[in-house]
């Protein structure tokens, strides 16, 4: 009782998926979502808040319900498996089959919805890719790093403020490289400066000691 409750205010609250329909139940609550599977005995409801399995003896009616394609049908399947690609493609293929206003309309705002959670994913892979190569450099595994910068670049080609971005890491990791090199290069001559003063002072003792014997 409390869980149906929290799940109706909650889809009130936020937005919902292109297309909801309205499910009343048989004691008067009404549950907010999108049908993505049914069979003869329950409905599995798509909400902002999960997806929920509904026995169908429970439902006095169902609000806003539309007949859709069979394209429309598994792309709706899809996005409840949170296959987002698949979803895509189901959906775009539905769009082309119809010419109804009404199913155009909430096609096109599947299509839309879809395509904005793809590219909060695929931001958010490319700021975890990114960060990764980040790490590579300050692990002074500089090869790593332009590996994994070039991946981001043939998936991000320029023009793009994401391949400016890349190419800005790709030549901050070229001038930490040349600048860790130098550093090395330095220490070698150092430390082999060292040596050659430690021998010279060692051999100017040596004779020192062999004269006073």
């Amino acid at each position: 009782m409390i869980a149906w409750a929290i799940v109706t205010a909650v889809a009130a609250a936020v937005s919902l998926p292109a297309g909801a329909e309205v499910i009343t139940r048989k004691d008067g609550r009404k549950i907010e979502g999108q049908i993505v599977r049914e069979n003869t005995t329950y409905l599995m409801v798509k909400t902002t808040y999960g997806t929920f399995r509904i026995p169908k003896d429970q439902i006095a009616s169902i609000a806003g319900r539309r007949a859709i394609s069979q394209n429309e049908r598994e792309g709706r399947e899809a996005l409840a498996a949170g296959d987002l690609d698949r979803a895509l493609v189901k959906f775009q293929a539905a769009l082309k089959e119809t010419t109804a206003p009404e199913d155009r309309k909430a096609l096109q705002a599947q299509v839309a919805q879809v395509n904005e959670r793809i590219q909060a994913r695929e931001e958010k892979q490319f700021e975890s890719q990114l960060a990764t190569a980040d790490g590579l450099i300050q692990e002074k595994r500089f090869a790593d790093a332009l590996v994994e910068l070039e991946s981001l670049l043939r998936r991000n080609p320029e023009p793009s403020a994401a391949a400016r971005m890349i190419r800005k890491r790709i030549g901050l990791l070229h001038m930490a490289e040349a600048s860790y090199y130098e550093d090395q290069i330095n220490s070698d001559a150092r430390r082999g400066r060292a040596l050659s003063e430690n021998g010279t002072l060692g051999s100017t003792t040596r004779r020192q000691a062999d004269r006073r014997h």
